[in-house]
């Protein structure tokens, strides 16, 4: 349900519009983007109908980097 998790938030971020900073594992900054599009596909499901897989890709706009950017 983690996964699933993860990208409503991702989803919730895009509706906002605003621009959020990517940040890699290391904690370093690569600038401001706003997410422009989410695409999902859920694969190999439980019997419940749960999907054990799901596959997404994000589009991101990068943004000059200003004060409007979300924390």
């Amino acid at each position: 349900m983690a996964g699933r998790a993860s990208l409503d938030q991702l989803r919730d971020m895009a509706a906002e519009g605003k621009a959020w900073p990517l940040v890699d594992g290391t904690g370093r900054v690569h600038g401001a983007f706003v997410i422009t599009d989410i695409d999902e596909g859920l694969k190999e499901f439980f019997p419940d109908g749960t999907p054990r897989k799901i596959d997404f890709s994000i589009e991101l706009l990068e943004v000059a980097q200003d004060t409007s950017v979300a924390t």
